[in-house]
């Protein structure tokens, strides 16, 4: 750790990488993907500043292994938060894993993350009941005349919860549910 402190402090490039991308961290958290993104992508935004030219991904590595044995980056610890926040809105685990794979979150990190929730918590599915039942309500009088349409508002239904990322036994239950 006192050799990579010494290097980054020797090496300029190094220092500004770094406290940028402890800029980047004190307004949110980031993965580990997603920040060495960030730095390499200021070269392209900037391309005519000398300042941003060795900014790379090597250099960006070296940077985030301080920031990791500081304990500014954990990017278990970033999943797991941000499992907790996405599952208190409205969409299901393969949306959350989707929404987490465009943040750069590690795949191996994200199913380790859903397994372990999986285990511990039975899925509340009340508030997708209760949109969902909204949901039928809205296709009914929508189609009330047209008995064709009536007769697809379950399959409707189902494609709804599916893109929401609901999975298969999940929708099952949601629709079996007196609605």
């Amino acid at each position: 750790m006192k050799n990579l402190i010494k290097k980054i402090e020797n090496n300029i490039d190094l220092k500004n990488i770094y406290n940028k991308i402890l800029n980047y961290l004190s307004k949110r958290n980031y993965s580990e993907e997603k920040l060495i993104q960030k730095i390499i992508n200021l070269k392209k935004y900037y391309p005519l500043s000398q300042r941003y030219k060795n900014y790379n991904k090597e250099n960006a590595k070296i940077a985030i292994s301080l920031i990791k044995e500081y304990g500014f980056l954990n990017e278990k610890e970033y999943t797991r938060n941000l499992l907790n926040f996405l599952i208190n809105k409205k969409d299901g685990l393969g949306r959350i894993r989707q929404k987490m794979l465009n943040r750069l979150i590690k795949k191996d990190i994200i199913e380790k993350t859903i397994n372990e929730f999986r285990k511990k918590f039975k899925r509340d599915l009340t508030r997708i009941i209760e949109l969902t039942k909204l949901k039928r309500e809205q296709l009914r009088k929508k189609y009330k005349n047209d008995w064709k349409k009536i007769v697809q508002i379950n399959n409707k239904l189902y494609l709804f919860l599916q893109q929401k990322g609901y999975e298969w036994d999940e929708i099952t239950e949601i629709l079996n549910t007196k609605l």
